[in-house]
């Protein structure tokens, strides 16, 4: 059994880089000129992703899966008019409840990004 499969998302292009909830996510300008897009799909692993205090995507916990150390999280968050499927990797000891709701940002800035048109990397 492996982790789940990473996170894609697609989020708007802002002043400084992405938008990732309630936040911006810094990006080099460089690598955001490589689209012409106003949008990039973004891919992060769910064990790239932690639990902040207000920071980052809402997600509503639809369930959580212990094994043991490790616990995923399995949610839906709001992105524009559109539902997305979440999935991060906690610590089981510190696991939300299902039927909470939490935020998610990426830690280390481990992100892939892809033009949403084309499908190609750009970073």
């Amino acid at each position: 059994i492996g982790s789940p499969a990473m996170n894609l998302l697609q989020l708007p292009i802002v002043e400084g880089g992405i938008k990732w909830g309630n936040t911006v996510i810094k990006v080099a300008a460089t690598t955001l000129k490589k689209t012409k897009a106003k949008t990039v799909t973004v891919g992060v692993r769910p064990e790239n992703l932690v639990v902040t205090p207000k920071s980052g995507i809402e997600v509503a916990v639809d369930l959580v899966e212990e094994l043991g150390a490790d616990g995923f999280i399995y949610g839906a968050s709001k992105i524009g008019s559109e539902s997305v499927d979440v999935v991060a990797r906690v610590e089981s000891n510190s696991a939300p409840k299902s039927g909470s709701k939490i935020f998610l940002k990426p830690s280390g800035g481990i992100l892939h990004l892809f033009d949403v048109e084309s499908g190609e990397r750009l970073n």
